[in-house]
C-alpha cells in the first residue's frame, strides 16, 4: 500500500535548510528558477495555490539560509492556461541563462508548449502539474514528474465505479491535449472493469459555456455516471446547470502539491555538485533516489523520472 502523507506534519516540516549541498555560492548569489502557470482566467485559482505552496517552501528555505548561502528566486509569470503564451514564457526563460530549471508549470496543453525547449536546451523541467503521459515519455529525460499520472488515477476511478455497480459511463471532456489525456485514460482504465464509454461531449478551453454537455450527456443520454475530465470553473459550471435542469489560511491539495514539487527541486539544488548549472541540476535530480518527504515518498534514478505513484479516493459524501 503506498504511503499516504501526513498532511499537517508536511505544513509545519521546515523545507531543508541551508548547509551542505554540494554547490559553492556567495552569500549574495541567486538560484533562479522560472515558471509558467496560469495566474489569469478560468483556471487561475489553480496556478495560484500550486505556486502558493511552492512559495512557502523557497521563502523558507532563504529565511534559514538559502542553499549553501544563495537565496531561491522564482521568475513566476502568468499563461493565461494558453499554450501560445507559455510557449512566450518559455522562450524567454530557456534564453536567460541566469535560469537553472523550469518549474511547477500548470497544465498538459501549457507542459507540452514547453517540451522542446526543454529537450533543445536540456534544462531541467521539475514538477508539472499535469499526470499526462507525454510528460513521461523516455525522450523527455529532463522531465521529473512529482505526482501520479493519469493513467494510474483513471484505473483507480474506474475500479472505485466498478465496486458501486456502474455498468454504462458518459463522458465531458476539455476540448485538448489534457481532455483527451483524460479521455484515453478512463478509456483504458473502464474496459477491464467490464464499464461501456457511452456519449461524449467536449468543451472548449476556459470556458464556462457547457450547456450543450449538459444536454447531450443529462437529458438525451442516460448513463451510470459522468466522467469529466477539465479545470475547476468549466466542472463546476457542468454540475450548477445540471442541478438545476435535474494572509495564507487556505492549505489546500493543490498547494500542498506545490510544496512537495518544491521540496524535491530544493533537495536536487543540495544534491547538484558545484558549480551549478542546468546540467549539474539534472544530474542531481536525477540520482536523488528516494526521499521520505515527511510521510510521502519519492524515488527518482536513471530510468524513474515519476517520482510517485500515490494516489487517494475519497468516495461519498
Amino acid at each position: 500500500m503506498p504511503n499516504r502523507p501526513r498532511r499537517r506534519a508536511l505544513w509545519a516540516f521546515v523545507c531543508l535548510l541551508a548547509g551542505g549541498g554540494g554547490s559553492a555560492a556567495a552569500a549574495d548569489a541567486e538560484l533562479r528558477i522560472a515558471a509558467s502557470a496560469a495566474l489569469s482566467g478560468p483556471a487561475a485559482a489553480l496556478g495560484r495555490r500550486y505556486h502558493a505552496g511552492a512559495r512557502s517552501c523557497f521563502e523558507q528555505v532563504n529565511r534559514h539560509g538559502g542553499i549553501a548561502g544563495a537565496r531561491i528566486v522564482l521568475d513566476l509569470r502568468d499563461d493565461a492556461y494558453e499554450p501560445e503564451q507559455a510557449e512566450a514564457n518559455t522562450r524567454a526563460f530557456v534564453e536567460d541563462e541566469r535560469v537553472l530549471a523550469l518549474f511547477g508549470y500548470v497544465g498538459t496543453p501549457t507542459s507540452k508548449a514547453a517540451l522542446p525547449y526543454v529537450r533543445r536546451w536540456r534544462i531541467p523541467f521539475l514538477g508539472p502539474f499535469t499526470g499526462a503521459d507525454i510528460l513521461s515519455e523516455p525522450g523527455n529525460p529532463q522531465v521529473f514528474n512529482v505526482r501520479a499520472s493519469y493513467r494510474e488515477e483513471a484505473v483507480a476511478l474506474a475500479q472505485a465505479m466498478h465496486k458501486a455497480g456502474v455498468k454504462r459511463l458518459n463522458v465531458m471532456y476539455q476540448a485538448d491535449l489534457f481532455g483527451r489525456a483524460g479521455l484515453e485514460a478512463m478509456r483504458a482504465a473502464a474496459a477491464p472493469q467490464g464499464i461501456a464509454l457511452g456519449a461524449v461531449a467536449t468543451f472548449k478551453r476556459n470556458t464556462e459555456e457547457v450547456q450543450e454537455g449538459v444536454r447531450a450527456l443529462v437529458q438525451q443520454a442516460g448513463a451510470d455516471a459522468i466522467f469529466m475530465v477539465g479545470t475547476y470553473a468549466s466542472l463546476a459550471s457542468f454540475v450548477q446547470q445540471a442541478m438545476r435542469e435535474a494572509g495564507e489560511k487556505l492549505f489546500d491539495s493543490i498547494s500542498l502539491e506545490g510544496y512537495l514539487a518544491a521540496r524535491v527541486l530544493v533537495e536536487g539544488l543540495r544534491h547538484a555538485r558545484a558549480p551549478l548549472t542546468r546540467a549539474s541540476l539534472d544530474r542531481g535530480l536525477a540520482t536523488l533516489g528516494e526521499l521520505d518527504l515527511g510521510g510521502f515518498r519519492v524515488h527518482y534514478g536513471a530510468s524513474q523520472r515519476r517520482g510517485s505513484s500515490y494516489l487517494a479516493l475519497k468516495t461519498g459524501l
